[in-house]
């Protein structure tokens, strides 16, 4: 009898990871910014989750050429284009939120810790320092 018990929660575990999957992933797609300056594609790689720059309003700049991350702390990173630049970075899903993850500005050179949220439909940014934060929304566009 013990057995069964013991394959029955088994089973129910399993069936929870796969829930919660699923609704890990809920968070996958394309985003448009508050500012709608930017499009960014939510996107997950070993298990954590991303978000890459794939479209810019503005991709060139006043000569004609790509805009570049010359903010970046990183000297040798100012000489890459934003476009296909990752801005979020090494999220993962819990309790109904994306945590432990970064997000990047690249008009200041900055990182911030981030959380992100779903919130009918939309997508809640937020980047925080302590108990500074700034919260946006992000439209899915698919």
């Amino acid at each position: 009898m013990k057995f069964c018990f013991i394959i029955f929660f088994l089973l129910i575990s399993i069936l929870s990871y796969g829930q919660e999957t699923k609704k890990a992933d809920n968070i996958l797609g394309t985003y448009r910014t508050a500012n709608k300056d930017a499009k960014v594609k939510i996107f997950k790689k070993n298990g954590n989750y991303y978000g890459k720059v794939i479209w810019l309003r503005d991709p060139l700049d006043q000569s004609g050429k790509p805009i570049l991350d010359k903010n970046n702390p990183i000297q040798s990173k100012r000489t890459k284009p934003l476009l296909n630049l990752i801005l979020i970075s090494n999220l993962s899903y819990k309790n109904g939120e994306w945590v432990g993850g970064t997000i990047y500005d690249p008009k200041n050179g900055k990182s911030y810790d981030c959380i992100l949220w779903l919130e009918n439909g939309d997508l809640k940014v937020r980047g925080y320092v302590g108990w500074f934060f700034d919260t946006k929304t992000w439209k899915k566009l698919n």
